[in-house]
Parts: structure tokens; sequence; C-alpha cells
């Protein structure tokens, strides 16, 4: 791939000086002929939409001007851009591009990659020219197996239309060790540590799109991850090698990103939050791959486990294609809600994760649609963290230039992927309001919830309505700069003195909250909040293969604090 992409950029810069000179009217000088091994091709490759066996698979739709070998059957696709990649934690970011300021969230809703970003684009000259108006289609033979390899699954992944599936093979480890299995989480699913040595050969990956910091990606996929049925449950393997949509990368997972994808949503879980389930993180005792952050690191893989694999991106992936039938079809499933209907549960389901975030500090990191399920929970945590002090400015990931996706705008961006979906749908004005305002009211019911839960009282409607005052003064002594915990733990335990004259305005606001209070029951027995170890530590300790001390670093984690 080095030496395709350099024979690239070399055949782009010849192109780009030879036209200069054309246009100076300097002669050409003769150059010899290229070996006939080797031919200019230029070609668009495009997801088909008809739904035949011979097109079931695709690539980007990129286009691009490469010298390839003509006798080759296949050749890699380039990259679109630097975001192109869903669910690629371990891939070097690039500098992406300005939003486009005519950008409107009203009407350019669905739109691919506009002209303005067209240097983020491989071609072989500095215009459109030589790009052929029609794309070529990619075909690959045709696959036999694919309905054996979705009969068993009982959720949506089997109504994806053929096209946007592809028969994936799962290159397992040769030398596998179990770096951490979460028997709890397994046993939830009905799983046990023999899912570990049953992972198939075969595994299935689908297309879906994607809104990646403001720009929307018409085709991504499973670039790294494939899923297969175990006991009629859907898992889910990242860093199986690479797929249909792997594009130039290798579809390889590095020990650390794996293993923080773990603990972050092992430790979501515990604090009673929505999440995927991950499973186990199996990695290489001898292979390793090559990541900008470590240099070389284990390869690892890891599985995990969900009630749908469903993305927002998948949806939008139909919708671009015009196959509003299908995805309405997996939207609604079997039940027999209307799609306006349909759409407001999936605007619930995402509220409520959302406003347990931001309850309990979460900043996520990667909120495009590609990482958000219609199940209402979201996949990616390898860049997320729990803030311990009130910061909704704070945003760690460096490939977010412009900090869209921050703490404090996590409600609003995911708000915009819910109307962007459903204006996809061509819904009228008045039935996205509704859904959007279900949205809002339905994200403030249900983070007054969690906050007065975390006060240490029972959640009840009639002292929710007591409380609901007392959120905007609680935010204001959020952001006076004390440790967030701290501050739930005074409450909780009423020791309220504790920060009389540290926090401004505490004395007041206390006063307040012991009035509307009074008279509804505490809870029993408060959860302790658990904070996941540091990551840089497990960074440390995946890159060094210690294992055994990365688990008794987790599990010292999970270990409720000293009273």
């Amino acid at each position: 791939y080095s030496f395709c992409t350099l024979l690239v950029v070399m055949q782009s810069l010849k192109s780009a000086l030879a036209e200069r000179d054309a246009r100076r009217g300097v002669p050409q000088k003769k150059t010899t002929e290229q070996p006939s091994s080797f031919k200019k091709q230029s070609r668009e490759l495009c997801w088909s939409s008809d739904d035949t066996d011979d097109s079931q698979s695709g690539d980007l739709k990129i286009s691009a001007t490469c010298s390839t070998n003509a006798n080759q059957k296949r050749n890699p696709p380039l990259e679109l851009c630097w975001c192109s990649s869903s669910d690629d934690g371990d891939v070097p970011p690039q500098k992406r591009p300005k939003r486009p300021e005519n950008t409107s969230n009203d009407k350019d809703l669905i739109r691919v990659v506009p002209q303005s970003t067209a240097s983020i684009r491989w071609y072989s000259s500095s215009d459109d020219t030589d790009i052929p108006s029609k794309p070529t289609k990619l075909k690959r033979p045709r696959t036999t197996s694919y309905s054996e390899h979705l009969k068993l699954f009982a959720t949506k992944l089997s109504k994806l239309p053929k096209n946007m599936v592809s028969i994936s093979n799962i290159v397992t480890l040769s030398d596998p060790a179990v770096v951490v299995f979460d028997s709890e989480q397994a046993a939830f699913w009905g799983l046990s540590e023999a899912v570990l040595s049953s992972i198939p050969k075969k595994g299935i990956s689908h297309a879906y799109s994607g809104n990646q910091f403001g720009i929307f990606v018409p085709h991504l996929g499973d670039g790294r991850c494939s899923t297969f049925e175990h006991n009629g449950v859907e898992v889910n393997i990242k860093g199986s090698g690479r797929t249909e949509f792997s594009r130039n990368f290798d579809g390889k997972l590095g020990a650390a990103s794996a293993c923080r994808e773990y603990v972050m949503s092992k430790f979501i879980l515990k604090n009673g939050g929505p999440s995927t389930s991950t499973i186990a993180v199996l990695a290489s005792t001898t292979a390793v791959i090559a990541r900008e952050r470590a240099g070389l690191e284990p390869q690892a893989v890891l599985l995990r486990c969900s009630s749908s694999w469903i993305r927002f991106g998948t949806l939008f992936q139909l919708l671009y294609h015009s196959r509003v039938a299908d995805a309405t079809n997996i939207l609604v499933g079997d039940s027999k809600q209307s799609l306006a209907s349909a759409l407001t549960s999936l605007a619930e389901r995402t509220a409520n994760t959302t406003a347990w975030w931001q309850s309990h500090g979460l900043y996520h990191g990667t909120l495009n649609t590609d990482n958000l399920l219609i199940n209402g929970v979201t996949v990616d945590h390898s860049s997320s963290e729990f803030l311990r002090i009130y910061d909704p400015s704070f945003c760690s990931n460096t490939v977010d230039v412009d900090k869209m996706y921050r703490f404090g705008n996590q409600p609003s961006v995911v708000r915009g992927h819910v109307e962007r979906l459903s204006r996809a749908f061509s819904l009228d004005s008045s039935t996205v309001a509704a859904i959007l305002k279900r949205y809002d009211a339905f994200y403030d019911r249900r983070y007054l919830f969690y906050t007065v839960q975390r006060w240490g009282l029972i959640p009840s409607k009639e002292c929710c309505d007591s409380m609901g005052h007392l959120i905007s003064g609680w935010v204001d002594i959020l952001k006076g700069g004390q440790p967030w915990l701290d501050l739930v733990d005074a409450i909780a335990s009423e020791e309220y003195l504790k920060y009389r004259v540290l926090v401004t305005g505490w004395s007041d606001w206390v006063h307040r909250f012991q009035q509307a209070s009074e008279g509804f029951p505490r809870l029993a027995r408060r959860k302790s909040f658990l904070f996941p170890p540091d990551m840089v530590m497990i960074n440390k300790l995946a890159d060094s293969k210690q294992w055994a001390e990365l688990n008794a670093l987790v599990t010292d984690a999970l270990l409720p604090p000293d009273p």
C-alpha cells in the first residue's frame, strides 16, 4: 500500500505539472512509454442499488485516478478522507477540512462531501475532467452462503438488503491469550467462556454512512468488524481483519485500544449506564501491529454484544440510495408502530442515554452517526472518559479540532442526528418538530431523574417534580471547580457544611434543597460511583503484555471506595 500511495502521488504531481506547462505553452518533453503491465485507469467505486446476487458488494464512492496492475483482478481502493474510517481509533488522524459555511441543518441534511473539500480526495489532476461520469461497479463472485449465515440471526441484520452485507473472513489470532473476560456480562447474554474457542471463520460485515464532525460521508462500513451468531446471540468481533469495507486499512486492532474500550464499557455498565457489553479481549503473544501512538503493539481482538448492531448510519446508507421502504422496515420491525412513532421511540432511547452521560459526567468523544445504534446505545468508547470536575468545554479527542463533540454539546449533537434522520425519511416539518419536542422533554425528564437519584433520593415522579427548580442552581455549583463526585456525596450523605465556604451559593442552594426534599424517602443503599483506572496505565500495561497486572488494576478499580 505504501508503494501504491507513492505511485499515486507521483502520477498526480506529474499530471498537474503537465497541465500547468500546457497552459503556459511550454512544449512537452518526450517521455518513455510505461510498461504494458501498468495502465492508467479511472474508476469510480460505488455501491450498487440493485438487489442482485452478483453485485452484493462494492466499495467507497471515490473518484480516483491511479496506476494499477492491469492483470490484477481487484485493486485496493483509496481512502476518501481521514474521517471515512469508522471505529478506527488507532488510525493516525489527519487534519480534517473546515465545515462549509453554507451548510444548513435544515436543507443540507443528506449530502455528499462538498466540492469545497475536494482537496482531501486524491485526483490525478487539479480539476475533475478526468473523472468518469458513469460509475464502474466492482463485482465479486456469487456467495451462496448468505442465507446460511443470516438464518439464525434474531436481530435486524438479516433485514438488510443483500448488497449492503458482505460475508467476511474472520482472521483469528493463531496464539491468543485471554487478556480479560467478563463472565458477568457473558452470563447476561447467555454465553460462557466457550465462545472464545468457538469463533467461526466467517462473519457478516455491513455498509453504513456517517455524519462525522459535520460532514456526511455516504460510504462507510465495518472496516475491521464482523458479526457472528453464537447460541442465538449476535457477537461482534472487532479487529477480525480486512472486509469489503476496509479500504486501505489493515483491519487489525491494537491491544491498548481494545482494552480501553473494554474498560470504559464495563465501568459504564457498572455505574448503571447504557452501553454495549464488551465481554472479552484476546491478544496475540507474538503478532504485533504498527501504530503511530506506540510504534509496535500487540495485535488483539475485542468481543462485544448488543441487542442490535444496526446503526443510525445504516439507515442513512439506505436513505442515501432511496431505499426508504427498507429503512422503514428495519426501524419499525415487527411492531405495528407508524414510522413517526418508531422515530419518536428512537429519540427517547437516545435522549435517555445522553441524559445519563450528562448527569454522570461521561464524555463520549466520537459522536458520529455511525457510532450510534438504533437501540439507544453507542459503540467505540476507546476515547471516552468520566469527568472528575464539571467542564462543559472538555474535549480530549485531538481529532475534534473544533470541539464539536465537547462534553457540554453532546445533547445538541445527538439531537441533531435525530433531526437529520427524521428529515431524511421526508417527514413533514410538523412531524419532525413533534419528534424533536419529545426528545427535549424526555431528555429533561431523564436528566432530572438521574440527578435526583445521585442526590440520594428515590426519584419518584412527585419527588422529581419538587426538585426540578434546583437543576439550574446545581449546574452553577458544579461550575465552581470542585470535584463532581465529592459534591454529590456531600448531598447524598447530608454533610452540607463541608462546602459552605468553598462553593459560592452553596448554603442558599442547600437550604432550598432541604425544603424541596422534605418528606421524600431516601435510597436505603446508594451505589458507589466507580471511576475507571488511568488510561495511560492501561496503554502501558497493554503495550508491555502485562495482562495479570492489567486485570489486577481493573479489579481494584471495581472495588467500592473505603467509607
